[in-house]
């Protein structure tokens, strides 16, 4: 059996202080794909997603052209083979003609690098299916504010749904956060940034009640809403009442085909490893009290703020 080693943590705080900004940083890191003991159940939830509805999960726009579609495929294949091949290498498929496959070691799949593969709708979901991060391209236009995200496979949402946003310029995607507007103005600079320089690592938080990856708006059929939603004040969980929903987001410019790919891997940090640690503790605390109350609503903590500073040791 193979063993892989436990999930990287990052604590997303630097600063006491909650804001909307870019927070971009050189990528430092060595692997842009993570494989780590939460493979598997990350590869469960996708196969979950895809089952309830792929067209909720797995979006694309009339901008992602086959040959652009291929180029991102065949780069994620060449990017897991180059960081991780003791689990993936690229092999010519003769039962296929001698297309380019993708073998997957952790999951014995074997995927078609070529434009309709068998089980999936696409390359892009099949190939989007073989990493525990969610992925998506956005495309340059000619000009400020026509650049578009043209392809989204969205199996870990927080709060918010792949066909809402698809075909979307930066601007427009992010309109709906309090405080985006000062980031937004230079919208078009940061898409520049995107595309031609990097790569970036940025991190989001926001808070959790459960460790489930799959937080779409809309809960499944037959799935209690409110449960669904998960963010209410749980003072009767075994761990602690809440859980810091951490974002790893890695931006990866493609400047051959004026785009970015954009990768996020969701984790969590339990509430009792944050009040354990004083320094982070009293950074969490800084930044939820430095939140505007439209801050508050959209990370759903509205309603449960006082119970959560209390609990860290704070006051509301």
């Amino acid at each position: 059996m193979i063993q892989l080693p436990s999930p990287a943590q990052y604590f997303p705080l630097e600063r006491p202080l909650y804001e909307v900004a870019p927070g971009l940083r050189p990528f430092g890191e060595e692997k842009l794909f993570q494989i780590d003991s939460d493979y598997l159940s990350a590869i469960q939830n996708k196969a979950d997603c895809r089952a309830e509805r792929i067209s909720k999960y797995c979006v694309t726009d009339s901008a992602f052209t086959p040959e652009l579609e291929q180029f991102v495929v065949q780069w994620v294949a060449r990017r897991l083979v180059k960081e991780s091949p003791e689990f993936f290498s690229l092999i010519e498929d003769t039962s296929a003609g001698k297309k380019l496959a993708l073998e997957n070691r952790l999951t014995g799949a074997r995927i078609q690098l070529s434009p309709h593969e068998e089980g999936h709708v696409s390359s892009w979901d099949a190939i989007s299916s073989q990493v525990q991060e969610d992925l998506a391209i956005q495309i340059r236009g000619p000009g400020p504010d026509q650049d578009r995200l043209v392809a989204l496979h969205l199996c870990s949402p927080s709060h918010w749904a792949a066909e809402d946003k698809i075909g979307l310029n930066f601007r427009a995607i992010h309109a709906p956060i309090p405080g985006v507007e000062k980031m937004n103005r230079s919208a078009p600079q940061l898409v520049q940034a995107m595309i031609d320089k990097g790569p970036y690592i940025r991190f989001v938080w926001g808070f959790a009640t459960d460790h489930r990856l799959n937080h779409h708006p809309i809960a499944p059929a037959g799935v209690d809403p409110a449960e669904w939603h998960g963010r209410a004040y749980a003072a009767d969980r075994p761990e602690s009442p809440f859980s810091l929903r951490v974002e790893r987001q890695v931006i990866w410019g493609l400047p051959e085909v004026d785009a970015s790919l954009f990768v996020i891997r969701v984790s969590f940090i339990e509430g009792a490893v944050i009040r354990e640690k004083p320094e982070w503790r009293d950074l969490l605390i800084g930044a939820l009290k430095s939140m505007s109350p439209e801050s508050r609503v959209y990370k759903g903590l509205q309603g449960s703020m006082p119970q959560v500073l209390e609990w860290l040791g704070g006051r509301s």
